[in-house]
């Protein structure tokens, strides 16, 4: 071109429609590039064909199994419903083929987000965006739950909904909006976080298409609309968040999400040996840090001025709104619709620097990306400090659920149609004596119980592996309703064992007992398996037989205060106080009874008692920490 020659321009309206990119890389390149994005992907997930069922999959599996009718309006009619109907029918039990199909969802959501990456970046950049998204740990949880599908698929249509309603220019894309109404209503369908992305859909429908044919592009913002409408109009009394609801709603808990949910978004690894995202997510240096990245974010955007990163940023807040005053509920995986937002907003941010090479974006985002992946690692390898189980719930869950229905399918059929789950916490019991009982190192964990019964959803696991099962408990203790239910005998790792009533209890083809010693023994035995009103027998019969023996009285009361009796249990510990006055183990008993019933100044009484027979033992303390307010145990 001459030099008196002046270059055309291109009319505004054409330059807008061209896709802007970080660099001069052929977009022939991209095949390549989404490849080996998803072979990343793949690896960095792999650990997802090797988990387990857990806890409330096998509420929707015995569902799905049973045809109980759908009702059309049902919340997340398609994901948990309809979806796991149909997955039911084609694969069963098989938790491996599962697992492929939510990995395959997964994979799918990381295609579709590299397309949209490459319509304004290039691919090396679009595809270490879309491997930080693959690779996120806060959505690892996401990836490995069966029942998380919902998130998996509301995230896949809305993917889907975005890529039909921007332009591609190619043949046919005119239809391509009215379609990306029905993604968005599927997207709805499987969960109700979906709405969020609401308002972004409408601006994006009105700036593409509403100058264009405003009657058309208002049709289809109404359609955009509908199935937001018809998902408030179905909640209504449907979700219960009110005050002390599971999931109850506090404006002020955004406060502490928001931050939380940005630093799990762009570090979730440094959460990966939590055991429970909503402690981690109270921790004060989280809310600070989060606070501090969220900033940043703000002050990134602003002095860019990128508008495709403001989308960003707005999509991901938007799609995290729905959770944010969730009280006490705090989960990284509520963040798998959120994260193309994210990661494509800090895409856009580092392909608008100016002061960067054209290949460091790229370079950026994938030394993200691998972090990332370390930090899956840390999480599927990361075990509970004081038992042999993953920290992370999802997978704690799903090995207690394969090792008990495991040793179920090893034992059969069980001979009867009720099944009493019971733990093998360690139970104390008392002894008596003149010494302090010193500490042990023995702490009650909390959670044992609750990890088998959740990871096995109250039983449903039980019934839906052994169909001949009709009735499933969980109890504390057992009682003698239980006598013609199988026990079920298990350990903190879920592991079992299946025994009669008698048997469990070591009944079975026993002699009777007839000497205070062989009272004393079965009764020992009864209380640590929990068996406590036939514990509560044999030691009635040994006060027959020693009604001043200390001892036999200390073990009486506490197995009374078991069942309930508080009554003659504080009258037993009051008659083992009288016959050994310098026992710190029954004054222990006697006033925390009497500080559990009300009687405050009773308990007082008693510990002063205690501590004048065993300063500064452990009981002592104890009761010292319940005087405070704590939850003292010796």
């Amino acid at each position: 071109m001459g030099k008196g020659s002046r270059r055309a321009r291109p009319a505004p309206e054409a330059s807008a429609k061209q896709p802007e990119r970080a660099s001069g890389l052929r977009p022939d390149l991209a095949l390549p590039w989404l490849l080996a994005t998803l072979a990343f992907g793949f690896l960095a997930c792999r650990s997802v064909l090797t988990t387990y069922f857990a806890q409330d999959d096998f509420r929707w599996l015995r569902m799905a199994a049973g045809g109980i009718p759908i009702p059309w309006g049902s919340p997340r009619f398609l994901s948990m419903h309809l979806a796991f109907r149909e997955l039911w029918g084609m694969l069963g039990f098989n938790a491996v083929a599962w697992h492929a199909v939510h990995l395959g969802l997964h994979l799918a959501c990381g295609t579709i987000l590299f397309v949209l990456l490459m319509r304004r970046l290039d691919a090396r950049l679009a595809a270490a965006a879309a491997a930080v998204f693959l690779s996120s740990p806060a959505l690892f949880d996401a990836t490995h739950w069966v029942s998380a599908i919902a998130d998996l698929l509301a995230g896949l249509f809305l993917l889907i909904t975005v890529h039909l309603l921007t332009p591609s220019g190619r043949p046919g894309s005119e239809r391509a909006p009215w379609v990306a109404c029905v993604a968005f209503a599927l997207a709805m369908a499987s969960k109700e976080i979906a709405v969020g992305a609401l308002p972004l859909l409408l601006w994006i429908e009105y700036r593409r298409r509403f100058r264009a044919g405003a009657a058309g592009s208002l049709a289809r913002m109404a359609l955009l609309a509908l199935p937001a409408a018809a998902m408030a109009l179905r909640s209504l009394g449907t979700w219960s968040t009110g005050r002390g609801e599971a999931y109850s709603m506090k404006p002020a808990a955004a406060l502490l999400n928001l931050p939380a949910y940005v630093l799990s978004g762009a570090f979730g690894g440094i959460a990966a040996t939590q055991p429970s995202d909503l402690y981690w997510s109270r921790f004060p240096w989280v809310t600070a840090v989060g606070w501090i990245l969220l900033a940043g974010w703000v002050t990134a955007l602003a002095l860019s001025g990128s508008r495709r990163a403001w989308f960003g940023f707005a999509w991901f807040v938007l799609l995290a709104s729905p959770v944010l005053m969730l009280e006490r509920q705090f989960y990284g995986y509520y963040l798998y619709c959120a994260m193309p937002g994210m990661v494509y907003s800090i895409a856009c941010l580092l392909a608008a620097a100016r002061r960067i090479g054209p290949a460091a974006p790229a370079v950026v985002m994938g030394a993200l990306a691998l972090l990332q992946m370390a930090g899956l690692e840390v999480r599927q390898r990361s075990t509970l400090p004081l038992a042999p189980l993953p920290t992370d719930f999802v997978l704690r869950r799903a090995l207690v659920a394969r090792n008990a229905l495991s040793d179920l399918a090893r034992a059969g059929e069980p001979a009867s149609t009720s099944m009493v789950f019971i733990g093998q916490q360690p139970v104390e019991n008392s002894r008596g004596g003149e010494s302090s009982n010193e500490f042990a190192g023995y702490r009650p964990d909390p959670f044992w119980d609750d990890n088998v019964r959740s990871a096995l959803s109250e039983g449903e696991a039980v019934q839906l592996a052994l169909p001949g099962v009709r009735e499933v408990k969980f109890r504390q203790q057992l009682t003698e309703a239980e006598y013609l239910s199988i026990v079920a005998a298990y350990t903190i790792d879920g592991h079992l064992r299946l025994s009669s009533y008698r048997e469990y209890l070591g009944l079975e083809g026993a002699a009777r007992a007839v000497t205070l010693e062989e009272h004393l023994s079965r009764a020992s035995t009864l209380i640590t398996r929990r068996a406590f009103q036939e514990a509560i027998r044999e030691l009635r019969a040994a006060r027959d037989l020693a009604p001043e023996n200390p001892d036999v009285l200390l073990n009486l009361g506490g197995a009374l205060a078991r069942v309930g009796d508080t009554t003659q249990a504080v009258e037993a510990l009051r008659a083992a106080v009288k016959l050994s006055p310098r026992d710190p183990e029954a004054w222990f008993n006697l006033g925390l009874l009497e500080w559990r019933t009300g009687r405050q100044g009773e308990a007082r009484e008693a510990w002063n008692r205690l501590e004048e027979v065993a300063p500064g033992s452990d009981l002592s303390r104890s009761a010292r920490s319940e005087l405070q307010g704590r939850r003292g145990a010796p």
